[in-house]
Formats: C-alpha cells, sequence, structure tokens
C-alpha cells in the first residue's frame, strides 16, 4: 500500500475486497503510458458502519460514507455519500438509506 487504509468502527469488509491506494503504470521504469496516466496516491477510508460487499474494488483517494453500502462487484472510484447503496462498475448511486448509526 502506498497510504493509509482507514476502517471506522464496525466498517465491514465482505471476503475478496481489494483496496488500492494508488495508480502507477510504471513511472520508476519509465514506461510510455506513465507520462499519459502520472502516478496518483490517496488514502482510503471506510466511514462507520458501512459494509463493503464481496469483490468490491475501492481505488485510491475514495473516502465512503458512515452507514454506507457497497454492492458486491462494484468498482468504487469516487467518494460515497453516508447512508447512500451504490452498486456497479462504475458505482453509481441506486438509493438512500434511511437506517441511523444505532449504538449495540
Amino acid at each position: 500500500l502506498a497510504d493509509k487504509v482507514i476502517i471506522r468502527e464496525k466498517g465491514t469488509l465482505s471476503a475478496g475486497v481489494i483496496i488500492s491506494t494508488h495508480m502507477n503504470p510504471g513511472a520508476r521504469l519509465k514506461k510510455p503510458l506513465a507520462r499519459v496516466y502520472p502516478p496518483r496516491y490517496g488514502a482510503v477510508e471506510i466511514g462507520r458502519g458501512a459494509w463493503i460487499g464481496v469483490g468490491t474494488i475501492i481505488l485510491y483517494g475514495v473516502k465512503i460514507g458512515e452507514m454506507s453500502v457497497i454492492g458486491a462487484g462494484s468498482v468504487v472510484m469516487e467518494d460515497v455519500p453516508p447512508r447512500m447503496l451504490v452498486a456497479g462498475v462504475p458505482a453509481m448511486k441506486k438509493k438512500e438509506i434511511s437506517v441511523d448509526w444505532v449504538e449495540s
């Protein structure tokens, strides 16, 4: 990992979740694509009570909001607001979640 991964209280990652904190197509090796796609880095944060579905891929710099749900197999490329269901490739907003954080 090239940056931090922060998982807040009761955040849940299901099997096969991939979190990438960087994108680098080979700058150190002077690969041609590195001129078009320069290296990028960023921490990933999973919000309190969020649930990340099986096989999800989360890219660098993304923040998943509190109590959000990421559908299985999704590719998350941008921030997800709190209490939001997202799914797909790329992940897109599907539905607001009306449940608030409950202390247990």
